[in-house]
């Protein structure tokens, strides 16, 4: 296998949740990322495996700094910052990511998987308000 074949296969091995043997490619490998999504990826592989949620972090942030609308690099970073027990800038971050790319299916699954929902039609009232409930029935 060249290497490129074999970083494409632990790119795919990471959207696969098969961290540690993602892991294990790039090191064997030595594997530099040429570009901010392969650093995302090295970045999620090496959260999960080391537990280097800040570094990883460090590096995703810097990554949408030079790629700013990408989701791919959403979606990794969002994952990072749900293993680092971050669920409120997860959120935001997946949302962001959304917006740029509504169809990105890893998004559309952390998105389904997180259970975010919508706010309420009339926001000053609680959820629970029966008003707020039957306006939801009615227009969503």
């Amino acid at each position: 296998m060249s290497p490129s074949i074999s970083a494409q296969r632990a790119f795919q091995l990471a959207r696969e949740g098969c961290y540690k043997q993602a892991q294990q490619i790039f090191t064997d490998l030595k594997f530099e990322p040429e570009n901010p999504v392969e650093t995302s990826f090295v970045a999620l592989t090496d959260a999960v495996t080391k537990q280097n949620y800040k570094s990883a972090t460090e590096k995703c942030l810097k990554a949408l700094d030079e790629w700013p609308k990408n989701p791919e690099i959403y979606y990794n970073l969002t994952q990072i910052l749900l293993f680092a027990g971050r669920k409120d800038l997860a959120i935001i971050k997946l949302l962001k990511g959304l917006t740029l790319n509504p169809e990105h299916h890893g998004l559309r699954i952390l998105h389904k998987r997180l259970g975010i929902r919508r706010s309420p039609v009339i926001q000053s009232l609680p959820r629970t308000n029966p008003i707020n409930v039957i306006a939801g029935k009615i227009l969503r």
